[in-house]
């Protein structure tokens, strides 16, 4: 996850004269993969990743070898907004983290909401500097808004978030939270029990990479159990190699989704590998030709049916709801999948899908905190009573000014400031008797 690393890695392989890379599987993280995939369009080799979403990735004049079997950003963007628009929300609050994928994903909300009517206030973080990412949670706060979006990476980031919006008061009852896909869904599990009753209500959007309906999913999650990590180890170096009880321990969904996309994306490039070398010879022109006919690779995977359009990203992206709910245990259950531009939801319609907003709430907040009007009679005495005497400390100061520049003034018209005398010499400055003076003379002299 860390550029460096897997630069570092892909040049120790690619400069490998035994082994030359041919193609490359990942990386996961965008910021891994923007710089990564600048290096394999210049070296003409084909890159698939499994987890990076970023939409800049999809620009060909920089990215000519890059392709993923996952659904790009700007899915997931387009859905929020599209479910937004139909809560009526006219303000969104956008909670960024200030890298590559958080900046990204930022652009994109404001893109897409420009077509809904949702207005966007950013806010961006550093992970680097807490004071900076508390006093952005103040002012996220002090923006009068009750929907939010966490843009997050891990965690760690997620649990200070709403840590922070509970001390602040915007947790809870009459807020909606919902994060982004920099987190795992399910890890929301790991916050501070005491966030849980404000918490519980949460929602979470992500692409959803697999369904009940796709039959090679459906096969995957029922044979995991039964697969041995001795016969995944023997091909991984020790830094990489898998527990012992690895696919019998109770497993996140998540994590199945990565595994499921990394399948997916060793499988396009086998198979396709294949339809262009069926003799097994790559030859030097190989990632040329792997990449001219990327649109032809189509073939049922563990996520559905995989399939690239020009731009080297996932076909048929679908995006998922859920709602993230504490009541007894941990639950995240759908409420709908938006594909096709619209959401499909479980009950037919969002208000019959049993949706719970942050606190337990089952009623929709208000985008904005409206205006209080108190109507009571001592508050409208103090405020006439504090109007009165700003007017008097205006006047007071008004008056301070006019005496003063009244006295520059008269002082003014008693100052000698120079003579200039026309000679063929350089000018002759002469100065008023006890006087000094800084003098800027700009003057051609024929």
């Amino acid at each position: 996850s860390v550029p460096v690393n897997g630069l570092s890695a892909f040049i120790a392989s690619a400069i490998d004269q035994q082994t030359p890379t041919q193609i490359v599987i990942g990386a996961a993280r965008s910021a891994v993969s923007e710089p990564l995939a600048s290096i394999t369009g210049l070296l003409h080799i084909p890159q698939i990743s499994y987890w990076s979403t970023l939409s800049s990735l999809s620009d060909k004049s920089v990215y000519p070898y890059f392709m993923r079997t996952i659904p790009v950003d700007r899915a997931v963007t387009t859905a929020a907004c599209n479910y937004w628009r139909e809560e009526g929300y006219s303000d969104v609050a956008v909670l960024f983290v200030s890298d590559a994928y958080g900046e990204g994903f930022q652009k994109l909300v404001v893109e897409a909401c420009s077509r809904t009517g949702t207005n966007i206030v950013s806010f961006a973080y550093s992970t680097t500097d807490t004071f900076s990412f508390e006093a952005q949670m103040q002012r996220v706060a002090n923006a009068n808004l009750n929907v939010f979006l966490a843009v997050t990476l891990g965690i760690s980031e997620a649990s200070f978030i709403l840590q922070k919006a509970s001390e602040f008061g915007i947790l809870g009852a009459g807020t909606s939270w919902m994060f982004a896909d920099g987190i795992f869904g399910e890890s929301l599990i790991a916050i501070d029990p005491e966030l849980h009753a404000d918490a519980h209500g949460s929602l979470y959007i992500s692409q959803m990479p697999t369904s009940e309906d796709d039959a090679g999913w459906s096969r995957f999650t029922a044979d995991w159990p039964s697969f041995d990590t001795a016969h995944v180890n023997i091909h991984l170096p020790d830094a990489w190699k898998l527990p012992p009880n690895f696919f019998k321990e109770d497993l996140q969904q998540s994590a199945m989704d990565i595994a499921a996309l990394e399948y997916d994306a060793v499988a396009a490039a086998a198979i396709h590998a294949c339809e262009i070398a069926p003799r097994g010879v790559l030859g030097n022109d190989f990632g040329e030709r792997f990449i001219a006919t990327k649109t032809n690779i189509s073939f049922d995977g563990l996520t559905g049916k995989v399939g690239f359009d020009a731009n080297g990203d996932r076909l048929n992206a679908r995006v998922q709801l859920k709602n993230v709910l504490y009541t007894s245990g941990f639950d995240t259950p759908y409420l709908g999948v938006h594909e096709g531009g619209a959401w499909n939801w479980v009950g037919g319609s969002l208000a019959a899908s049993g949706i719970v907003y942050n606190g337990g709430s089952r009623v929709t907040p208000s985008a904005t905190d409206p205006p209080t009007d108190d109507g009571g009679g001592d508050a409208n005495v103090i405020t006439i009573v504090a109007s009165c005497v700003a007017l008097l400390c205006l006047a007071s100061v008004a008056a301070t000014v006019v005496i003063y520049l009244e006295w520059r003034r008269k002082k003014r018209k008693r100052l000698k400031l120079l003579c200039l005398e026309r000679t063929l010499a350089p000018p002759l400055l002469t100065l008023a008797h006890d006087h000094a003076y800084h003098v800027f003379l700009s003057h051609k002299w024929p």
